[in-house]
């Protein structure tokens, strides 16, 4: 019966199933289903057979993902410049610090923090105004 191609098994018992395709054990047998829990994962445990997963919407999912992959990059490129704009800041606060204790020259060191300040600032608008646009 079940080896004639298009013929379906249906709402029966697994043990009528492994007589009727003469299998041994349940790891000769390959489940498809749709269902992770109810198809996959418990035809596997409790019968050992082999498994698989239909997900239909991953072929969205992966459309998606081709579609935008150069969006992402933009904004990995982006948020790669602000964390390095970040780390260029610290440096520079971490500078004027230093060379407010040596110094007594407080507008000086007060133009480097606010240099600093200003290109952390920037790098974060220009990643904000880049996820805007994406």
């Amino acid at each position: 019966f079940l080896r004639r191609e298009g013929t379906v098994f249906q709402a029966g018992c697994y043990k009528d199933l492994h007589a009727m395709l003469t299998v041994d054990v349940g790891s000769q047998v390959l489940y498809v289903g749709d269902h992770i829990y109810g198809d996959v994962v418990r035809s596997k445990r409790s019968l050992g057979w082999r498994t698989a997963l239909v997900v239909p919407e991953l072929e969205d999912e992966l459309r998606v993902a081709n579609a935008t992959r150069g969006d992402t990059a933009k904004i990995d490129r982006c948020q790669f410049d602000c964390e390095q704009a970040e780390a260029r800041s610290d440096q520079l606060l971490l500078k004027s610090l230093s060379a407010a204790r040596a110094s007594k020259d407080h507008d000086a060191v007060q133009a480097v923090v606010a240099e600093a300040h200003a290109q952390r600032q920037e790098a974060r608008d220009n990643l904000r105004n880049l996820r805007m646009e994406i």
